[in-house]
């Protein structure tokens, strides 16, 4: 008799058939991957397949095996989701020479609306936190007024504005309280949008890692 194969063997093709989905999702941290799974729970996003976890340095692995995903015909979206302290994005700046997730965020935008169009590319800077934060606030700003992007998940975290307003700290309670939180959502979804506005195609590498943003909230409006 023979065996039957466990789903971590099957092909990315048979796997998405056999969840329903129909869309590839990559992620660099497991509170985003566990954001995502609980709006699936509820509904307000489509079904998708965790991508392949990589290790945090591998960017030119991960980089190819989103390559191959965009040639797969039975894959009808690409999502990669990045926290701007990502690690294998922060060690890829410390190389010298071509900083290989920056080559290809920009190689990207030149083809995001042609023949990538079924990839999205959602950085959040410095981290998923931060959209978490825009379900309760209007994005904190500098001595300059403009909005501030912390150095770090850390130093979000630890900020006046992350305790004031999100006093469930960080980890799974907020994951869940913030999935769950459609009241909160669409003021969210506004203020991220506008912290996109002064972004252009033409970032130099200290917009694309130094700019506040939340660009998750693009899951609610994509199609």
């Amino acid at each position: 008799m023979a065996r039957t194969r466990s789903a971590s063997s099957r092909s990315v093709v048979q796997r998405l058939f056999v969840n329903g989905a129909t869309q590839v999702f990559y992620f660099e941290g497991p509170h985003d991957c566990d954001y995502c799974s609980k709006l699936v729970e509820q509904n307000v996003i489509a079904p998708f397949e965790q991508g392949t976890k990589l290790p945090a340095t591998n960017i030119e692995l991960r980089i190819g095996t989103i390559k191959r995903d965009l040639g797969n015909d039975a894959i009808e979206r690409v999502v990669w989701i990045v926290d701007g302290g990502d690690e294998h994005i922060n060690q890829s700046k410390k190389k010298k020479g071509k900083n290989h997730f920056f080559e290809f965020y920009k190689e990207w935008l030149a083809k995001k609306d042609n023949e990538w169009s079924k990839l999205l590319i959602l950085i959040n800077n410095p981290c998923l936190e931060y959209w978490f934060l825009l379900h309760r606030t209007d994005p904190p700003v500098d001595a300059k007024g403009l909005p501030r992007c912390f150095k770090s998940a850390d130093e979000l975290l630890n900020s006046a504005e992350f305790k004031g307003h999100c006093p469930e700290g960080k980890g799974a309670g907020l994951v869940k309280t913030i999935a769950k939180d459609s009241n909160g959502r669409p003021q969210a979804i506004k203020r991220a949008r506008n912290l996109t506005q002064p972004l252009s195609e033409n970032l130099s590498e200290k917009e694309l890692f130094g700019v506040a943003r939340a660009e998750i909230f693009q899951l609610f409006i994509s199609t």
